[in-house]
């Protein structure tokens, strides 16, 4: 009976361990961009002298949290309940607004911790 409880504690252990070391979900993608024949509200970016912009998350929507995970994540974006919401970022964020005709001007990493 030892034995196993012992087994338990460290099967316990190791569970938890492994999910500790989660991915970090603190990614996200400045975008500027242009829209031809329409005007940046259309894709949900706010209009700036440099053009259109709007933070993103992987799936190309825009980013609506702190964090561009899928559930709750930690206070460092890590270890989110459902991962880390995925895509092709820039692409995706083209795909979801191809009647708009974006033009990608420029495009940056931003890492929230």
């Amino acid at each position: 009976m030892k034995v196993t409880g012992i087994l338990l504690l460290i099967a316990c252990g190791l569970a938890y361990f492994s999910q500790a070391q989660g991915d970090c979900c603190n990614t996200s993608l400045e975008l500027l961009f242009a829209v031809d024949g329409g005007a940046c509200g259309q894709a949900g970016a706010e209009t700036t002298p440099q053009g259109c912009k709007l933070t993103i998350c992987a799936d190309g929507r825009a980013k609506t949290s702190k964090y561009c995970g899928r559930g709750s994540c930690d206070s460092d974006g890590c270890n989110c309940s459902e991962g880390c919401i995925s895509g092709n970022w820039q692409q995706s964020f083209v795909d979801n607004n191809k009647q708009l005709k974006i033009v990608v001007t420029n495009a940056n990493w931003k890492h929230d911790n």
